[in-house]
């Protein structure tokens, strides 16, 4: 079951059409302060590299789009980056770090990837075939799709012509943090 789940895991990630997780640090060989510096951006005048990393005013002007930023984040969290990329589909992703008590700084806690998309991917309305550490909840109005397996939680939705997903990747040994996560979404604006 392990390996299904593994298998379902890169599908969905795969899925985010525009969007992958990447582990791109800030100062990549383009920075956004480059190409936001032209007085007028556009696609067919600016060549995008891969990715473009920066902050997220910055990101959000080269993306074109407004950028939901959380109002809540768990204790010792912070915003670390944001990058851009486009592939079919302009994709953003907000990389956050966590400082914590007892570990000190452990990298990378959870990113949120936000991607233009015209209908709902179906990752973000079902848990599919994969039933195990997975369900539906109600954020407000909205499904999410909560998925936890070892170490790492996700969370998947649509709205407003956005899929968003929400990977966990680090923190506590052995600690569920989907409480605080689904505060994370709640809060987007």
């Amino acid at each position: 079951m392990k390996n299904a789940w593994i298998v379902f895991l890169l599908i969905v990630i795969s899925g985010l059409a525009a969007c992958q997780i990447t582990s791109v640090q800030p100062n990549v060989s383009t920075s956004v302060a480059t190409v936001a510096s032209a007085t007028t951006i556009t696609e067919s005048a600016v060549e995008f590299p891969p990715i473009i990393s920066g902050s997220i005013a910055d990101v959000e002007k080269i993306a074109g789009f407004h950028i939901k930023k959380p109002t809540y984040l768990p204790k010792g969290v912070l915003f670390d980056f944001a990058t851009y990329r486009r592939e079919s589909a302009p994709c953003v992703t907000l990389h956050f770090k966590i400082i914590h008590d007892q570990y000190g700084d452990m990298g990378t806690f959870f990113q949120i990837m936000q991607s233009v998309q015209s209908d709902s991917p179906f990752y973000t309305v079902s848990c599919g075939e994969v039933k195990e550490g997975c369900e539906v909840l109600q954020i407000g109005t909205m499904p999410v799709v909560y998925r936890r397996h070892d170490d790492t939680e996700e969370l998947d939705w649509y709205t407003d012509g956005y899929a968003f997903s929400l990977l966990r990747n680090a923190g506590e040994p052995g600690k569920v943090y989907k409480e605080d996560l689904m505060k994370v979404v709640a809060g987007l604006e």
